[in-house]
């Protein structure tokens, strides 16, 4: 079950990345997107991370790292794919992945209230 949320989480991360931040917008485009955007982006892993490690017995925030390898092993096919187009794009690649972890930093922050659900139903039963 455990290997199961590992891949729906790389699944979700990368569903998530494709959907909100890239959304099939050039590449200068996508450099002005609005603040907005990224809170929902934020949100969104927030919830992934809560659904994805309600009710998981071991390996909770190692499922929450396989979502932040789904956006990143997507981010880096998207920036190989605008490097093929135009080289000057992506020229401070580690400083957007750094990014990406900030902003996908609250799916920890739901798999915390994930395992604090789990355990007030526990406590209860």
């Amino acid at each position: 079950m455990t290997r199961h949320r590992y891949l729906i989480a790389l699944g979700a991360g990368s569903v998530a990345y494709v959907v909100i931040l890239y959304r099939f917008l050039s590449y200068s485009q996508r450099n002005r997107l609005p603040g907005g955007v990224y809170v929902t982006f934020a949100l969104v892993a927030l919830v992934i991370g809560f659904i994805v490690t309600l009710g998981a017995k071991k390996g909770r925030y190692t499922t929450v790292g396989f979502i932040l390898l789904g956006i990143c092993v997507t981010h880096l096919m998207v920036m190989i794919a605008d490097y093929r187009q135009d080289r000057t794009s992506h020229n401070l690649g580690p400083l957007e992945f750094v990014a990406l972890f900030i902003y996908a930093a609250p799916a920890y922050a739901g798999a915390a209230f994930a395992q604090l659900v789990d355990y007030v139903r526990t406590r209860r039963a």
